[in-house]
């Protein structure tokens, strides 16, 4: 099964102090204060390609769904539930977004939310390390790594049934309008547009800017005669 492979990011250096007592990221020239930490995993004195690991993978622990069956009087409800747990996503739109190495519109994020940032009261609050050209920020990470766990009412129906002494007279045994909506909410962490990802083999679990589920309306009508 595919799983994500790359570094480990533990933060972010908040003085120059300590970026210079690090060990060297990738020759050294990373180690600057607002840059990522990334982990020491194979405990030598340099951080490269040889501290990249296993970070997460895109299949769930388990998936399930639910589905609810209700009536009262002439009233009708079905309901149905989908769940995935335990499934990560790459989030690669926020390699468009957050930092530079792509031509186009940057994140509120960038502007608000990278260390250094003037309109960041406290750069231990920092969600992106500095804003600048730095290639290695953009390193495959766990910086792009999301919970992709979700919950979705994937449809809701609900309808009335009308009295038969209304609709005897037109020759009909049943009629019962309803409305019906899919994909009404979802509950997940997830920060991109849709945690459903559709893509599969080698782009399993990578959301590369797909548009989300739609949210659907509509309004029936179902006779018996």
């Amino acid at each position: 099964f595919p799983e994500f492979y790359g570094l480990i990011v533990d933060g972010i250096f908040q003085t120059q102090a300590e970026a210079d007592a690090y060990p060297k990221e990738f020759g050294g020239t990373y180690n600057l204060a607002g840059h990522f930490k990334f982990r020491n995993v194979n405990k030598d004195t340099v951080i490269n390609d040889a501290d990249r690991t296993y970070i997460g993978k895109p299949q769930p622990d388990f998936t399930g769904g639910l589905n609810v069956d209700l009536a009262y009087k002439n009233f009708t409800l079905n309901a149905f539930f989908y769940a995935s747990y335990g499934n990560k996503v790459i989030n690669y739109v926020k390699r468009w977004i957050d930092y530079s190495q792509f031509n186009g519109n940057r994140s509120k994020t960038r502007l608000y939310e990278s260390w250094g940032s003037p309109y960041l009261k406290n750069n231990l609050d920092a969600k992106l390390p500095l804003a600048d050209l730095s290639d290695i920020s953009q390193y495959p990470s766990t910086a792009f790594l999301e919970d992709g766990s979700f919950l979705r009412l994937k449809s809701l129906q609900v309808g009335y049934n009308l009295p038969e002494k209304w609709i005897k007279s037109f020759g009909m045994d049943k009629l019962e309008v309803y409305v019906q909506s899919t994909n009404l909410f979802t509950l997940t962490k997830y920060t991109g547009l849709d945690p459903e990802i559709s893509s599969g083999g080698t782009y399993m679990g990578i959301d590369q800017g797909a548009w989300p589920t739609t949210r659907q309306i509509m309004l029936g009508v179902k006779v018996d005669f």
